[in-house]
């Protein structure tokens, strides 16, 4: 486990029960590398938004793989457009 989940375990358990979610589908250390990289390849206020499409992207296909589904909004919000990529910029790899 990530050192930000060790931190934020209580809190993260506790918004998790207020929803519904099972706490230890969170991988909180991937979501802030994905964020990390939208904010940094793309634009800043669009980090969470991708966090949050990765989020619906794995609730509606429970049966892939996470890391996949992450690769392709990666790799997907890079091309687009109005994306001018950092070089040397990689994604993350995950904590789990």
């Amino acid at each position: 486990m990530s050192d930000v989940a060790d931190q934020w375990r209580e809190w993260i358990d506790q918004v998790c029960g207020a929803v519904g979610v099972d706490p230890d589908a969170v991988r909180p250390g991937d979501v802030l590398g994905l964020a990390g990289v939208v904010s940094r390849e793309v634009v800043r206020p669009m980090a969470p938004v991708s966090a949050f499409i990765w989020g619906l992207a794995v609730a509606a296909h429970p049966d892939a793989d996470p890391e996949s589904l992450r690769t392709a909004l990666v790799d997907c919000a890079r091309s687009h457009p109005a994306t001018s990529p950092s070089p040397g910029v990689d994604i993350p790899p995950t904590t789990r």
